[in-house]
């Protein structure tokens, strides 16, 4: 190996994303930490060159609050997209709620078109 991007990155060992849209989440992992959904996501681009893919993820994050089901949206986080990017942070919950599932939506703009997606069990 010569440390080549995308060894470095691990992108090309990611499992490809299912749903094939024009941003591919290749994997994420979530956790409930104090109070705050914490996220690492890990989005590639196939089509490379030209300008960067700028946009924003939204979770849709299903889980229990007093023992009922709810979802609820968060974010946005910004997405500058060249060939990949790590999304990693974490996002404040409604008190008393615990995520079991997130919804990754990669749009164009907020509330805008959907340009690639995954859901993932949150931990």
């Amino acid at each position: 190996c010569h440390n080549c991007l995308p060894c470095y990155t691990g992108y090309d060992v990611m499992p490809p994303d299912p749903r094939g849209g024009a941003i591919a989440v290749r994997g994420a992992k979530f956790a409930n930490e104090n109070g705050q959904l914490a996220y690492h996501v890990l989005v590639t681009r196939e089509r490379k060159g030209g300008k960067p893919f700028k946009g924003v993820m939204e979770l849709a994050v299903a889980g229990d609050r007093g023992g009922r089901n709810e979802t609820i949206t968060l974010g946005p986080v910004d997405v500058n997209l060249a060939g990949y990017q790590h999304l990693s942070g974490s996002l404040p919950l409604p008190a008393g709620f615990t995520g079991r599932q997130a919804t990754i939506r990669v749009l164009d703009r907020p509330g805008g078109t959907l340009q690639g997606m995954r859901v993932i069990n949150v931990r």
